[in-house]
């Protein structure tokens, strides 16, 4: 019976969260076909569609994976545990939210990239990758700061946050090309190198950002 039970609480765990990336995904879909139409209402074609659509779905999809980790964990951990979760599984919940979003994203962008170049590019597809892990981890960092710190650790995590990721959507418009260009005039294994860094950081801080989420979770007053 006890066994019965931790399966059942398990299975709701898991189809909650899942639920949650999945409706973040459909938003993701929406704001990128909605951009790809919008921005070429006089020339509909699938390829300038998708072309815009890709580019928006880009930056999109990566800030929604910081914006989901910080809106869906304030919104939902202290539900999902005061309705018998234990804060363990709460945490892998989240987790696992993170995972189904990134990679239905990820394979979202992919596709959108093909259609719209009709090739993949392996270090632009590896390196957002990489700002998936990061800005997931960057968001777990400010759900952090709000559980130590209150609205104010929040507000201060979130706008830090913000104000890196402006600059770089900022650089990376201005300096595409020369960043693209760049790219290419290196050699294959220098930038095999500079890929394996970008995936480790990324992978390392979101690490990072898991093991303190566990230990702040641990502290986290739930009212009932």
């Amino acid at each position: 019976m006890k066994e019965m039970l931790e399966k059942h609480r398990i299975k709701r765990n898991v189809l909650f969260w899942g639920k949650q990336a999945l409706q973040m995904i459909k938003l993701l879909l929406l704001f990128a076909i909605g951009y790809g139409v919008l921005f070429n209402l006089g020339n509909l074609s699938l390829h300038k569609i998708c072309e815009t659509a890709y580019f928006y779905g880009m930056i999109i999809g990566i800030m929604f994976a910081f914006v989901e980790a910080i809106s869906y964990f304030s919104a939902y951990m202290p539900l999902v545990i005061s309705f018998g979760s234990t804060r363990r599984e709460a945490v892998w919940g989240t987790q696992l939210m993170n995972l189904i979003y990134s990679g239905l994203a990820y394979v979202i962008i992919l596709l959108l990239g093909l259609l719209s170049t009709g090739k993949t590019i392996a270090w632009i597809n590896i390196s957002v990758a990489g700002a998936f892990l990061l800005m997931t981890g960057i968001g777990q960092f400010c759900s952090v700061a709000q559980i130590r710190f209150g609205q104010k650790g929040l507000i201060t995590g979130i706008a830090t946050a913000v104000l890196v990721a402006v600059v770089g959507i900022i650089i990376g418009i201005g300096y595409a090309n020369k960043l693209v260009s760049w790219a290419e005039t290196l050699s294959v294994s220098i930038m095999t190198v500079l890929l394996t860094l970008v995936l480790a950081v990324s992978a390392l801080f979101y690490g990072v950002s898991l093991f303190v989420l566990f230990k702040s979770v641990k502290n986290l007053e739930v009212k009932m």
